[in-house]
């Protein structure tokens, strides 16, 4: 630990993990690996961090909220319950994530974001409002969870639903009587509604009024 940073009640910090400036841990509070702390970041409850997640200026976790691989919080972004991110996803200015909702890969949440329930974006999604995703559960011959955001790599609207990812018109073709969903049965055309729901509700997200950058600088 550096400067003022500090630590109460049973938090712990393991391997190379570092904090610095006024950064705190609260609770049983946890950090492994080298994940890192700075600025005023702070973890309270059973909040916990691997890898090489990083926490900077007054981003704060709380309840049980994780972080691993190389994911960053940064601003006033904010996690609670069951939420998580994984990989290179990546939260700033006043986003933030609750229940068991979830980020991945390269992921981003920035301006007013707000995602909760099960909802998860993955690969290049973005979101910087709370109307930017639509989440539909359960939906399918899964009974899954299927979330739509805007892709800022790819500049379209797309979907993640269990390992399938693509977008509107993809998951269009996918669903249709002729397309390689594979169902059988007397529900496929309850399945193949509850995908064209979807679709149409996607259809509407608002465009992101600033798209991220694929080559965003670490602090």
């Amino acid at each position: 630990m550096y400067d003022s940073a500090s630590m109460h009640g049973s938090a712990s910090m393991y391997d190379s993990a570092r904090m610095s400036g006024s950064a705190s841990m609260h609770g049983s509070a946890s950090m492994h690996g080298s994940a890192s702390m700075h600025g005023s970041a702070s973890m309270y409850g059973s909040a916990s961090m691997h890898g090489s997640a990083s926490m900077h200026d007054s981003a704060s976790m709380y309840d049980s909220a994780r972080m691993s691989g190389s994911a960053r919080m940064h601003d006033s972004a904010r996690m609670s319950g069951l939420a998580s991110m994984h990989d290179s996803a990546s939260m700033h200015d006043s986003a933030s994530m609750y229940d068991s909702a979830s980020m991945s890969d390269s992921a981003r949440m920035y301006g007013s974001a707000r995602m909760s329930g099960s909802a998860s974006i993955t690969d290049h999604m973005c979101l910087d409002r709370p109307d930017g995703y639509v989440c539909h559960q359960p939906i399918g011959s899964e009974n899954r969870s299927a979330t739509a955001a805007w892709d800022y790599k790819r500049r379209e609207i797309c979907v993640r639903a269990g390992c399938w990812y693509g977008s509107l018109e993809e998951l269009e073709e996918r669903v249709a009587p002729s397309g390689g969903h594979g169902w059988t049965g007397e529900n496929v055309e309850r399945w193949r509604t509850q995908y064209q729901c979807l679709i149409a509700a996607a259809s509407l997200i608002p465009k992101p009024d600033v798209w991220p950058t694929t080559n965003e600088v670490q602090p």
